[in-house]
């Protein structure tokens, strides 16, 4: 695989697995508004529900038009609301003043359904979408799914003991994209690989195991992503029916910084935080 990339020095990306909530206003201006946000993954039916949170960050009044691609998915899924015009699998979100917050949420209903979201406003908008899975209407898991950006090389912290890790690769491109995957070891041997074939403006999920043997021993690796067309991706680690999402690194991230607040971390009683830093620097990093 042809790792090159192209970063700041001395810059290094971290993450915590742990859900992001929704954003809030009042706090410091939320770094991932955006005019644009592409979600790689929105799900609904079979007990898997989303909610898409949108929230104007800009002074006035804001529109977004959201659209939904996949199998069978549309705006159908979400229930009514008054902010919210829909048409097919598109729809126009209104924000009528600044701080105007709109969620759009999923009824959950039927078989089923999966593909991808994106969402283009005005001007800037915060937006996030909670995944849950339901079991008669109690929650059994959920996750916060970002927008992400579409890329060619990336890389998801590869962890067994969370369950089998189902990658989900998403393309607004007109042709096919081919992706290369391998999977790495904690010393960073290659321990196998395998491809994926994203479909043009479609979604494509494969299992880490389908493609690669997970060895039995393997407490914490890496999986490397190389495709010839940018696409977007998360990972979803799947134990019984209990999920998170893991965010992609983007190896030609030029957004890392060198300084990261992470606003939690928990350990004992259950709980046990994991913190993943990954060095996008042309040198050693500290």
């Amino acid at each position: 695989m042809n790792n090159a990339h192209h970063a700041k020095p001395g810059v290094m990306l971290c993450a915590l697995l742990a859900l992001a909530p929704p954003p809030v206003l009042g706090q410091t201006p939320d770094e991932s508004a955006s005019r644009e946000h592409f979600f790689p993954l929105i799900a609904d039916g079979d007990g898997f529900q989303s909610w898409l949170f949108v929230t104007n960050v800009s002074d006035v009044a804001n529109q977004c038009s959201l659209a939904l691609r996949g199998p069978g998915l549309d705006t159908g899924i979400f229930r009514a609301n008054d902010a919210v015009a829909p048409s097919g699998a598109n729809a126009t979100i209104d924000l009528s003043e600044a701080g105007a917050s709109v969620v759009l949420a999923g009824a959950g209903a039927g078989a089923l359904t999966f593909g991808h979201a994106k969402l283009n406003c005005v001007e800037p908008a915060a937006a996030r979408i909670v995944l849950s899975l339901n079991d008669g209407g109690s929650p059994l898991s959920l996750a916060t799914l970002e927008s992400a950006s579409p890329g060619t090389s990336f890389q998801f912290p590869a962890l067994p003991r969370l369950g089998r890790l189902a990658m989900v690769f998403s393309s607004e491109a007109g042709l096919d994209a081919a992706c290369a995957v391998e999977l790495e070891g904690e010393t960073g041997a290659s321990l196998g690989g395998g491809n994926v074939s994203v479909p043009a403006g479609s979604t494509a999920l494969r299992f880490l195991d389908e493609l690669i043997p997970i060895p039995s021993g393997l407490e914490a690796g890496k999986v490397r992503v190389s495709c010839d067309r940018a696409v977007a991706a998360v990972a979803l680690p799947l134990n019984g029916a209990v999920f998170t999402a893991l965010q992609p690194v983007g190896l030609e991230d030029e957004a890392a910084r060198s300084s990261h607040i992470l606003p939690l971390i928990q350990d004992g009683g259950g709980f046990r935080s994991q913190l993943i830093l990954t060095n996008l620097a042309e040198t050693a990093n500290q």
